[in-house]
Parts: C-alpha cells; structure tokens; sequence
C-alpha cells in the first residue's frame, strides 16, 4: 500500500484555519470542528483499535458513510450527524 503524504503536506491546517475563519461565528465552529475531529478520532480507536489517520481507506469510509446522510443515519450517529451543519439535512 502506497503512503499517503502527511495533511500538513497537503495544507490541511492551512484549510481548516481558512475555513474557520470564513464564518460569522469562528469561535463556535472551531468548537464544533474540534469536537467533530475528537469524535472521528474516538470512533476509530472504538471500532478499529486505531486512529483514524492510521485505518485503511475502506474504514475511514464505514465511519464517514455512517454520519455524512442525516436521513439515513443510525441512531447511534445522529448526534456526530448533527453536530455537522454540513451533514444535518
């Protein structure tokens, strides 16, 4: 399996901040990023025993499949559905 580039390497602290700051209430969504990202990370280590940086492809995928459809999403993930405003239609 080829390794991917670290997210630093791809901008992604440089993404999050920009997107972050975009909004009306920054403060707000940083917190909701933050929690959204601990989340993601627990729910890793719950089902995989891993990070979520360190799960194959296809398990980095069950989970985002999981939370990323409000309309479809167990009961058990609507409350990671609707901490997303992205994900809570």
């Amino acid at each position: 399996m080829k390794s991917l580039p670290a997210p630093s390497k791809l901008g992604i602290p440089d993404f999050i901040d920009e997107w972050v700051s975009a909004v009306s209430d920054p403060a707000a969504d940083q917190k909701q990023i933050l929690e959204g990202l601990v989340w993601l990370e627990a729910e890793s280590k719950k089902r995989f025993e891993k990070g979520f940086s360190n799960l194959k492809e296809e398990q980095k995928c069950q989970i985002c499949d999981d939370i990323c459809f409000a309309p479809r999403a167990k009961p058990e993930f609507k409350a990671a559905v609707n901490s997303s405003p992205r994900c809570a239609t």
